[in-house]
This record gives C-alpha cells, sequence and structure tokens, in this order.
C-alpha cells in the first residue's frame, strides 16, 4: 500500500459511465495524467452519487473533513462513516 497525497483542487473523483459491467469511479488528478480506478463492490447505489459528491468536496476543502472526523460528522459510525473518501481508501 502507498501513500496517496491529494492536494485541494487537484483531482476529480467522478464516475465512469463507458463501464456497463459495475460501478466504476475514476479519481483523476488535474496536475498530471494519473488516473486511479475504484470498483465499487457495495451491493447499494442508492448513495453513489451522494459519496461521490462528498469526496469532491473532501478534496476541495480538506477542512470540511477534518471537522467532520473531529465531530464525528453527526453519523453512527464515526469518522469513517463521515467521510466516504476515507472508505474507500480503507479497501
Amino acid at each position: 500500500m502507498e501513500d496517496l497525497i491529494v492536494f485541494p483542487q487537484d483531482a476529480d473523483f467522478k464516475h465512469v459511465p463507458q463501464c456497463t459491467t459495475g460501478r466504476v469511479y475514476v479519481l483523476h488528478f488535474t496536475s498530471s495524467q494519473r488516473k486511479l480506478f475504484f470498483w465499487l463492490q457495495e451491493p447499494k447505489t442508492d448513495k453513489d452519487e451522494e459519496n461521490c459528491t462528498k469526496i469532491n468536496s473532501y478534496i476541495n476543502n480538506p477542512h470540511l473533513a477534518q471537522q467532520q472526523q473531529q465531530t464525528g460528522g453527526g453519523a453512527a459510525g464515526g469518522a469513517a462513516a463521515a467521510n466516504p473518501f476515507a472508505q474507500f481508501m480503507r479497501y
């Protein structure tokens, strides 16, 4: 496993609509051609769009993610539940 450093405004997380056999998302870095692909295995799809929006928000506003981690985000499960990017990266 390697560390991944993402600077604000340096990446965009989005759905890959060309993939028709699963739910694939890409983390595309704007400062380079680097792309990291994520295949979602969670059977429920109802929060995909919400999680994608949150991940982009955390990338562009890391202070928001820190605040939610410190407060637990108001969600059950603490910091990991409040930060979908952390959930994706932990697997």
